[in-house]
């Protein structure tokens, strides 16, 4: 008789961000949504998400708390993080603030073996427990690095932990070696399309609408 092989636990993963989509027909952020449940898909990860409210798939949890849900809703609902910087610098830089120093609330309520952050500068907001750091790079967050300091605080905070820098295009690579390339690994990894999209078949003669970017 052979014995039971033990359990083995998940991974349990911290999932930060500031963008997220409210619904199924919010197209914002919805590569975050496909990669929440592809991670989910795995049932090797427990997932628990930090961010605007959404419908969470499968077995992912929220990591917010209620203040939080509210709190990164209003942001959200101004344009994100990214956009108040650019545009509103002043109230960009309070609420950045804001987000770090609830990221760090949410990382001390929360078991996570490691974090996965989708949104450069939210690695500022991490405590500093040697955890391993994953980082999506995007584009937007590529522009904060001109931000006086910014590399320096950045280079802190990976060189205290296993860090994976993750651009989703190749032209960051560069740049970003350049500047990190001695604390932490650099790694494109492209953003591709969920398969659904492409399984979706449409009846001709059914309106069609235009989204132009």
């Amino acid at each position: 008789m052979t014995e039971p092989s033990p359990s083995r636990s998940k991974l349990a993963v911290l999932l930060a961000t500031t963008s997220y989509p409210l619904d199924s027909a919010d197209w914002k952020a919805r590569f975050i949504y496909d990669l929440a449940a592809a991670i989910d898909r795995t049932g090797e990860v427990q997932v628990q998400l930090w961010g605007p409210p959404g419908h969470l798939p499968g077995d992912v949890s929220s990591a917010n708390s209620r203040g939080d849900t509210a709190w990164l809703h209003q942001m959200a609902g101004e344009g994100g993080i990214a956009h108040l910087l650019r545009t509103r610098p002043a109230t960009g830089l309070i609420q950045a603030r804001g987000i770090l120093a609830r990221l760090r609330e949410a990382c001390a309520r929360n078991r996570a073996d490691i974090y996965h952050v989708n949104w450069l500068q939210l690695a500022l907001g991490l405590p500093d427990d040697g955890r391993p750091l994953y980082v999506a790079v995007l584009g937007s967050d590529f522009g904060l690095l001109r931000l006086p300091g910014m590399g320096r605080l950045l280079r802190r905070k990976f060189s205290t932990r296993p860090t994976v820098l993750a651009p989703n295009a190749g032209w960051m690579q560069a740049r970003l070696t350049e500047l990190f390339g001695d604390v932490a690994e650099i790694r494109p990894n492209p953003f591709g399309v969920t398969p659904a999209w492409f399984d979706m078949r449409r009846q001709i003669g059914e309106p069609r609408e235009w989204l132009v970017v």
